[in-house]
């Protein structure tokens, strides 16, 4: 399934390909967010006891950057949450933001580091938590990484290359 706040990441884009259940939201700022996280919620509860695939996104993690009260407690003290035995979660973006280095603010205005390094950060069975590494990686060695961690082939076409084994040390 997919939680998206369309704009760009939308089925006329073709993003739907492949997903079962393809939920666009409001690109409308009162519209971020919420419910976009709580049908990623329920999908997860939902989903829990099975195989799935959820990717959930969302424009809320940009400016202004402060967490309003709806999201503060939203992933804390649930016992649903206990699927980390099981599950691989993957939090990236795709692009930096700039806070005034070189004289630019936001994104998409300069080939700046700051613009161009985003996080990516994998959590779940044998990816050690405290392993960080600071060699250089790229978005698209994020599929095969998956595909190696979860024991499955690997795309015949796929661009890039897995970080499993420098994730295994």
């Amino acid at each position: 399934a997919a939680f998206t706040e369309d704009a760009l990441i939308a089925g006329s884009f073709g993003f739907w390909f492949g997903f079962d259940r393809f939920v666009e939201r409001s690109f409308r700022e009162q519209d971020r967010g919420l419910a976009t996280f709580e049908d990623g919620i329920q999908y997860l509860r939902d989903h829990r006891d099975r195989r799935f695939f959820l990717f959930l996104h969302t424009y809320k993690t940009h400016d202004p950057y402060i967490a309003s009260a709806p999201y503060q407690a939203l992933f804390r003290g649930d016992d649903a949450w206990k699927l980390e035995g099981r599950t691989i979660v993957v939090l990236l973006s795709d692009h930096g933001e700039s806070f005034g280095e070189h004289g630019a603010t936001g994104h998409g205005f300069s080939g700046f580091r700051e613009q161009l390094w985003v996080p990516l950060v994998l959590r779940g069975p044998g990816i050690p938590a405290d392993r960080r590494i600071d060699t250089p990686a790229s978005l698209v060695d994020v599929a095969p990484t998956l595909l190696e961690l979860l024991g499955l082939a690997a795309l015949p076409d796929a661009q890039g290359i897995s970080l499993a084994p420098a994730l295994r040390g």
